[in-house]
């Protein structure tokens, strides 16, 4: 790594040369044939310009910093920051160990504690708690505000690094190794409160289902590579029963893989309907298809709430253009980009946000989320209304739930 900056710092010594002569020939009335139109552009000396402070910063590090310090580290640092510099907030530098565990998330294994985390107002909130997983016995609730884990702050530079720390394996052990503790400061009821956590190798599932009352409930957590099969084989199973009608609950959950959640709602729509339009720099609005035959007629209403987010609300989107659903609940999350990730060729790679999509409707709901048909935050729920005294003791204080199964009775 010494030998390329060093041999950076002769390069940048030697166009400063070059373009110095080639300045003053210039200013001299001497004309150099060709070289004018390739030396001296503006986007080539602004780019020179950038390369020159780099390197100049790199020489004050190294010469003021007040011990050794790795290049390969600074680099990488380099190229994290470049894409944290971004605005959308989701584009990010993955290193190859990072990008290998991020593909094994998609398809549902993962080390970690069993959190999800969403970032609001700069600060790092636990969404959901997976039930009997680390964090579950560990006593974090939803809600929680991330402090610090192991002694670092969480903050916007490190969020990357601080992920790594929460659900990915350090270089040195395996998937059925020792696994190191989690020390976690968290922010509840503005109290600080300590919690030492055990990472754990997690095959997750994200679809679970039952039938209650006549009625299919099913409630997808996040959008991975078995999604669709797995809520396929659910709604063959529920249809043995000539279920009455169909609940989706997609409360809480963050998105995940886009082609799953579009596969989805093509059981609900059937082929060539539109489910979403993307635009990107071209500002070209391009229509994406359903490719799925329909499989599901009977009386739907999906469940929403603030943290229903970018592929859930894809989903949400176009059953609600296509007034294929009742949704109920509060305003979604509003994330309308979509990341693509990119592998290098050693292994290492990113994801950057490559387009904004837009509802069936050519609407944005990029931080302004999709807000339901019926929504619970301004709806009064009385006293008088009647419960089964059946009821699961759930139900009782799950007003969406109970609003679904009040529109599906017969």
């Amino acid at each position: 790594m010494k030998k390329k900056l060093h041999a950076l710092q002769l390069l940048y010594n030697l166009i400063s040369f070059i373009a110095l002569t080639i300045f003053v020939l210039l200013y001299l009335g001497i004309e150099i044939k060709g070289i004018d139109r390739i030396l001296i552009s503006n986007d080539d000396y602004s780019d020179f310009q950038e390369m020159k402070d780099i390197l100049v910063l790199r020489n004050k590090i190294e010469e003021h910093y007040y011990s050794e310090i790795s290049e390969n580290l600074m680099l990488e640092g380099a190229i994290r920051g470049m894409f944290l510099s971004l605005p959308d907030g989701y584009s990010r530098y993955f290193s190859k160990e990072e990008l290998e565990l991020k593909n094994r998330r998609s398809q549902g294994e993962s080390i970690g504690i069993g959190i999800e985390i969403q970032q609001k107002y700069k600060q790092f909130v636990i969404t959901d708690v997976i039930e009997n997983m680390p964090a579950d016995r560990a006593g974090l609730e939803e809600g929680d505000i991330i402090i610090s884990v192991n002694e670092y702050e969480m903050n916007e530079d490190n969020y990357s690094q601080i992920l790594n720390s929460i659900r990915e394996n350090k270089k040195d052990f395996f998937l059925f190794g020792d696994y190191s503790k989690l020390k976690m400061v968290i922010q509840r009821n503005g109290q600080l409160l300590t919690f030492e956590v055990e990472r754990e190798l997690m095959i997750e599932g994200s679809v679970d289902f039952e039938i209650r009352d006549g009625l299919g409930i099913v409630r997808i957590t996040r959008f991975i590579s078995t999604t669709f099969d797995d809520f396929n084989a659910a709604i063959r199973e529920m249809n043995r029963t000539n279920m009455s009608g169909l609940i989706l609950d997609l409360r809480g959950n963050p998105g995940g893989l886009v082609d799953e959640a579009a596969k989805i709602a093509g059981m609900f729509l059937g082929k060539r309907e539109i489910l979403y339009y993307t635009t990107d720099l071209s500002k070209e609005e391009k229509p994406h298809y359903s490719g799925i035959d329909k499989k599901i007629s009977c009386p739907v209403v999906v469940l929403v709430d603030d943290k229903t987010a970018s592929a859930a609300e894809i989903l949400v989107g176009a059953l609600k253009s296509h007034k294929a659903a009742t949704i109920i609940g509060t305003t979604t999350f509003g994330k309308g980009i979509i990341q693509t990730t990119f592998t290098r060729v050693n292994g290492d790679g990113y994801q950057i946000t490559t387009s904004e999509y837009l509802t069936p409707e050519k609407e944005s709901i990029h931080k302004k989320g999709i807000k339901p048909d019926i929504d619970l935050f301004s709806e009064l729920v009385t006293e008088s209304e009647e419960i089964s005294p059946d009821a699961p003791t759930e139900e009782l204080t799950d007003v969406p739930l109970m609003k679904a199964k009040e529109l599906l009775q017969p």
